[in-house]
């Protein structure tokens, strides 16, 4: 085995993050502080998840599902494993080279819910129900953790990106058409919440509110922050070129880029730099913490 574990404590004792003004691209103040590496010596480190008290990453090279506090490997036969979602006594497994989606419980039990996707998108674990993307396919999956195997919600979606799911009801942002849709859970239908300017690239809800990414196609901007609420989108920042995933704070929008981590308030404004130079694959906030992992350096750092 040849990941290093090297300690979750104290890395919420770091220095606030410099602002940096993307129109007049550069650095202003003082140095920004250096993330605290909590792993090294991953195999290709992708989702991260916390469960059952602990923090797990799959890894995707290495086939692997890890434990990093405690140091153990819950599954080591998986083709290539990607994101993870977690909730209650289920951990949801994005197989994503073998088209699967896996699901382990915390006394170490697993079945498989779903396989033969032609790709596995973003993934969600909500009140008991697993949901999942079929970017390829154009197709969005769900099935019950109780006793459920997959079966498909909606199809002939148009490349979607994004999935956030809130009281049941699924939100989808779909990359070719540039659009965030609803889709009604019971009968597959899709309706068009906001049309965008620029692609999406990945979503997420909290209370009546959706935050996105998405790369622009308007020079010389790298992508933007958006928001949407009551049907009206909101550019809330600029981004570092190639937005990928986003995710929330208890103030701040986060999310990463090709090679950097950043955050702007909920409210919009100058966006802030939390790491740069940093491969970013995926990451979670908890307690005012954001940690992530780095699939060149093989790590898993914190901020």
């Amino acid at each position: 085995m040849s990941w290093i574990l090297l300690g979750l404590m104290g890395c919420g004792d770091q220095l606030e993050p410099d602002a940096w003004n993307p129109q007049e691209a550069e650095m202003v103040g003082d140095e920004v502080a250096q993330p605290v590496v909590l792993a090294s010596g991953l195999d290709g480190p992708k989702g991260l998840a916390w469960w059952q008290e602990q923090l797990f990453v799959a890894e995707e090279d290495g086939g692997r599902v890890v434990s990093i506090e405690e140091g153990e490997v819950w599954v080591d036969d998986l083709s290539g494993p990607t994101w993870l979602a977690a909730e209650g006594d289920w951990l949801m497994i994005a197989d994503s080279a073998a088209g699967a989606i896996e699901l382990l419980g915390s006394d170490g039990s697993r079945r498989t819910l779903s396989e033969g996707h032609a790709s596995i998108g973003r993934i969600a674990l909500v009140n008991g129900q697993a949901w999942w993307l079929d970017p390829d396919a154009g197709e969005l999956w769900s099935a019950d953790t109780t006793d459920g195997s997959g079966y498909l919600v909606a199809e002939s979606l148009d490349d979607p990106v994004g999935l956030s799911v809130l009281d049941g009801v699924p939100w989808v942002a779909e990359q070719e058409s540039e659009l965030l849709t609803e889709v009604d859970p019971e009968t597959g239908e899709s309706s068009t919440v906001a049309e965008l300017e620029d692609p999406p690239h990945d979503l997420v809800r909290e209370g009546d509110a959706a935050f996105l990414t998405s790369r622009s196609t308007r020079w010389p901007y790298g992508g933007f922050i958006l928001s949407v609420h009551d049907d009206e989108v909101e550019e809330l920042s600029y981004s570092p070129p190639e937005p990928e995933r986003i995710g929330l704070t208890e103030d701040h929008v986060i999310w990463s880029s090709k090679q950097s981590i950043t955050r702007v308030d909920r409210s919009g404004g100058t966006y802030e730099l939390v790491s740069g130079m940093t491969a970013v694959e995926d990451f979670i906030s908890l307690e005012g913490v954001i940690m992530w992992t780095d699939g060149q350096t093989g790590e898993i750092l914190s901020w």
